[in-house]
């Protein structure tokens, strides 16, 4: 193959690969040409994605939004074969060479109907990659080489346990609850479905995070909520998830360099200027999409506000939205709700 001539266009599953590979791919990629279009996809709302925004920045990867348009399902691998059956289908680019960094098998048609095409396909993922991707083709990049690489050149470094922030920590917690569903009673959720999602979650991180996570703070954090069991079924209640400043000290691993303490402070309050523009956006939204009794869907209102909620000392919108005292709300089976007081 004439490298200097080949161009590849590289599209990562971003649901299912591991950021911290990604410079490792490209560079393998360096063998088989230019990798000239860079696409990555993903719901990049979601807290076990954040990893990937300083990564796709520094290497001129752009990031392509996509919604999960039902719980517990993403539409992710059907965007990146449209993406994929699109450019092949332009001539004007001139690429030769397609690559999906994944680990996903549902894939195997869409590289073998590209291969049919007249194209190099290269995948790039785990060794635990199933056989019929790595078999269908043209060739396979193992990720764990990359970790290998790593870890031999690190081996004399003393490593300390990775830090996990307290937002991140409640960020995983509060989307697993979201996640899962709670058909019976308001804020009762089944065991399982917290645990498959938490692990679905937080796959993305690091082996020694997930470790950390799950045996220190997310066993932690579910000893201290309520529990029933129906059935023979476990259920338990989230209701009452702290916020932030009450993660249990013993949860946080030791940094190598410890932050300083941050001083406690009271929930926090926008100014009162922002809270009044912020009204009158809220009471917009709402009047536009309220239904006939002046109630609309809290995820509604979300996605159509776009302000940056950190600054008013809040780690997400729905938590601002939860402080404003001209507001209503109320969570049913299906939803949360808000209405104007």
């Amino acid at each position: 193959m004439n490298t200097a001539q080949s161009k590849v266009a590289l599209f990562i599953d971003a649901d299912n690969a591991s950021s911290s590979n990604l410079e490792f791919v490209l560079s393998e990629l360096k063998n088989h040409g230019d990798t000239c279009i860079r696409k990555a996809f993903g719901n990049w709302k979601r807290p076990n994605l954040q990893s990937w925004e300083k990564i796709l920045c520094k290497n001129g990867i752009e990031s392509v939004q996509q919604f999960d348009l039902t719980k517990n399902k993403n539409a992710t691998d059907i965007a990146i074969t449209i993406s994929v059956m699109d450019f092949i289908h332009r001539k004007d680019l001139n690429v030769d060479t397609i690559c999906l960094m994944t680990s996903d098998c549902d894939f195997t048609p869409l590289v073998t109907r590209v291969r049919q095409s007249g194209f190099n396909v290269i995948c790039a993922g785990e060794n635990k990659t199933p056989a019929p991707l790595k078999e269908s083709c043209t060739h396979f990049i193992c990720t764990e080489k990359s970790e290998t690489k790593i870890t031999k050149e690190n081996h004399n470094i003393e490593q300390s346990p990775p830090v996990i922030d307290c937002d991140d920590i409640y960020s995983v917690m509060n989307y697993a609850v979201d996640l899962s569903k709670n058909e019976d009673e308001e804020y009762w959720y089944r065991l399982s479905d917290i645990d498959k999602n938490i692990k679905s979650i937080i796959s993305n991180f690091s082996a020694e995070y997930q470790d950390i996570f799950i045996k220190n703070i997310y066993s932690s954090i579910i000893t201290k909520l309520q529990r029933k069991t129906i059935s023979g079924v476990c259920y338990i209640e989230c209701n009452n998830i702290k916020p932030k400043e009450a993660q249990p000290k013993a949860a946080q691993p030791k940094a190598a360099k410890p932050k300083a303490a941050k001083p406690k402070a009271a929930q926090p309050k926008a100014k009162n200027c922002e809270i009044k523009k912020l009204k009158g956006t809220i009471s917009n939204l709402i009047s536009k999409h309220k239904d006939s009794s002046g109630w609309v869907r809290v995820d509604v209102i979300n996605n159509k506000l776009s302000i940056n909620v950190k600054q008013l000392g809040y780690k997400s919108t729905i938590q601002l939205i939860k402080n404003m005292d001209f507001l209503q709300w109320k969570k049913t089976k299906n939803a949360e709700l808000i209405k104007m007081v």
